[in-house]
């Protein structure tokens, strides 16, 4: 056949420009079969080998169980698979080398809209499918069809969605920080916050955590005003329950490898924000922060930047320790400019400050075990132990040096 449909798992990847037989291990029935429980999104791809130009239209419709119950249609999108050329593969992903690689999911309307539904003679094309399980849908197994159309050459290819009898609840516990901040990868000069609205929508329906809530472009030339209005992105963000984390903003103040450090008035500018918010509105939303400065400190051992890495757990520590101090220090006025709040979460809100996660990525190497944040409390207790102990034995030797000293001056007397 002239074009080929074929299955592969959600997560496999198969470059637009390589012939098919190097997927031969991968490769499965043309059929979209999913398993999901309720409250919860799944995803299947298909991949359309073409040896002739064509262009696709691709027709959802409702699937029924054995009982007539509907899985409609509407709770399944289809998305359209762009590619981003690789040239120099450095880390040798399954030896596929340098090509082109599965990259953004474009819904297919969007893409019909502007007439892309085109496929080239001698290339792969990605067709995912993500359904999304309504809280009420019956529980059981759902069959139908998806219809492909090739310039009229009509395929029905065989959907299954077997859904569990189980609904995942809306507020979600697993940590996650996807970086959203790549736009130059993509040479996008000016990402407006339409941009990371969007971002930030797609992973919250994944129950992914983000990275920026804000263009980091108006981070650096729009600063007096990005303080409240991050704050503001992130309330909104961090009561949806199936938001777990999200980064706070930093600037960079480092020109080269051999500098150290953070440009500390903005970042905590930033936090001091997120306090604001945090008694206008009574909900803690600095639970779900996270510090990470992977443009100063990212993979620390292979940027050889463990020394400054060094310097900024401290610095880190010192600034959250002293933010937290800062809550402390102004409850009475916090209490007077927020009359709803009370002392008891001031105080939770100062505990919480000075734990926020400051994320570093790395493999893990012995030579990170004493910048961890719980081996540095370790060793500041044990420390501490040993100054307490010192004192003790300095104490004891004390009294064994008086208790002799008495009982050579009793033995004299008598």
């Amino acid at each position: 056949k002239k074009i080929v449909v074929w299955g592969v798992d959600s997560n496999a990847t198969v470059l637009r420009d390589k012939d098919v037989s190097l997927y031969e291990k991968l490769r499965k029935e043309a059929t979209v079969d999913v398993k999901a429980v309720r409250n919860e999104y799944e995803g299947a791809q298909l991949i359309v080998s073409a040896s002739v130009d064509t262009d696709y239209i691709i027709t959802l419709s409702d699937l029924r169980d054995e009982n007539g119950n509907v899985f409609s249609k509407d709770n399944i999108t289809a998305y359209h698979c762009k590619y981003a050329l690789v040239q120099n593969n450095i880390e040798k992903y399954w030896d596929l080398g340098v090509g082109y690689y599965p990259n953004a999911l474009v819904p297919f309307e969007a893409i019909k809209n502007y007439n892309e539904n085109k496929i080239e003679k001698g290339n792969n094309q990605t067709l995912y499918f993500v359904f999304f399980v309504p809280k009420d849908q019956v529980a059981g197994i759902y069959k139908g069809s998806i219809t492909l159309d090739f310039n009229g050459d009509k395929r029905d290819i065989p959907v299954q969605i077997k859904v569990f009898d189980i609904t995942l609840e809306d507020e979600n516990h697993l940590r996650s920080l996807f970086l959203t901040d790549w736009e130059w990868r993509a040479d996008i000069k000016e990402p407006s916050f339409k941009d990371y609205h969007g971002y930030t929508e797609v992973l919250s329906d994944f129950r992914l955590g983000v990275y920026c809530l804000i263009p980091y472009q108006y981070v650096e030339k729009d600063l007096p005003n990005m303080y409240k209005k991050h704050a503001d992105i992130a309330y909104e963000y961090a009561i949806n329950p199936r938001n777990t984390t999200y980064g706070i903003p930093y600037l960079y103040y480092v020109q080269s490898f051999e500098e150290k450090g953070l440009c500390e008035e903005p970042f905590v500018k930033f936090i001091k924000a997120l306090i604001d918010k945090t008694f206008e509105t009574g909900a803690n939303i600095l639970k779900k922060a996270v510090a990470h400065f992977g443009g100063l400190i990212d993979e620390p051992n292979g940027q050889g930047t463990l020394d400054r890495m060094a310097f900024m757990c401290t610095q880190y520590r010192r600034i959250v320790k002293e933010l937290s101090q800062y809550v402390l220090d102004n409850k009475e006025t916090y209490l007077k400019i927020y009359p709803a709040i009370n002392s008891n979460f001031v105080e939770e809100v100062a505990t919480t400050v000075a734990k926020i996660p400051h994320i570093i990525t790395a493999h893990y190497e012995e030579e990170y075990d004493k910048y961890a944040w719980s081996n540095i409390v370790i060793k500041e207790a044990e420390l501490k132990a040993k100054k307490y102990i010192k004192k003790i034995n300095i104490t004891a030797i004390l009294c064994f040096l008086i208790s002799t000293i008495i009982i050579i001056i009793g033995g004299t007397m008598l």
